[in-house]
């Protein structure tokens, strides 16, 4: 009988990919607070080089997250601007 084939999962990649996953899903739903939040959790939880590939996804997810943030606008009632 021939031996099944095994693959190892090596569970910190399967996290570091999970969550960027998930970040994705928030950004989708427009939770852009927690999107943020997981993406910048990916870049304190996995400093060494070998975790480049995920640094590098969840950097350039955050820029991303920043340049399609809506703005916020203010007004002030107590003023009145003339064109």
């Amino acid at each position: 009988m021939s031996q099944p084939t095994r693959i190892a999962v090596d569970p910190k990649a399967l996290g570091a990919a999970c969550t960027l996953k998930a970040a994705a899903l928030l950004v989708e739903a427009e939770h852009l607070t927690e999107a943020r939040a997981l993406y910048q959790r990916i870049l304190a939880r996995y400093p060494g080089s070998e975790w480049s590939y995920y640094v590098g996804q969840g950097k350039e997810a955050l820029a991303n997250l920043s340049t399609s943030a809506p703005a916020v606008l203010a007004f002030h009632t107590d003023r009145v601007v003339h064109h």
